[in-house]
């Protein structure tokens, strides 16, 4: 290839998702094998608790839950570096009851929350951690199925 002959349309998009899923991977890494402390002064220990969902908001717009029993999961943060998710779903269309726990480990470094369950892991920027909320960015999921990355924000309280 030399530099005075044009690129081909094709060569250049096909470079970019390429070098994106390789930098994505070292990101990936990075954060993998990361230590959980913390060097942009998060007080780690303000997200040890239990947390209730309270907002989802999707590309800015407030989206509520898909169904009731979402607003009784919960998250639990243990001083440990231990996470569960508590799961609620409504099979008899009675009542909510809890259906599954997800188990994993949590760490926050330079303000991002990474969730690793096993092989992989989720990484959300913190907007806002004090005594009494959690508030954090989740900017890579497709959560309205529609094949782009949606940026969503889930606002949460403490439980107890």
């Amino acid at each position: 290839f030399n530099a005075t002959e044009s690129k081909p349309q094709n060569v250049t998009n096909n470079f970019k998702p390429i070098f994106m899923k390789k930098i994505s991977f070292l990101f990936l890494l990075t954060t993998f094998f990361s230590c959980s402390s913390d060097d942009s002064g998060t007080n780690n220990s303000l997200i040890v608790g239990e947390w209730d969902y309270v907002e989802r908001n999707i590309n800015g717009v407030d989206s509520g839950f898909e169904e009731i029993c979402q607003f009784e999961e919960y998250q639990i943060y243990s001083s440990s570096g231990a996470y569960e998710h508590i799961e609620f779903d409504n099979p008899s269309g009675t009542s909510c009851i809890q259906v599954e726990s997800t188990i994993a480990n949590w760490s926050i470094n330079n303000n991002n929350l990474t969730i690793t369950y096993g092989l992989g892991s989720v990484t959300a920027e913190i907007v806002e951690l004090n005594s009494t909320t959690l508030k954090y960015k989740i900017s890579n999921q497709d959560v309205n199925e529609d094949d782009i990355a949606d940026i969503v924000i889930y606002t949460m309280s403490r439980r107890n």
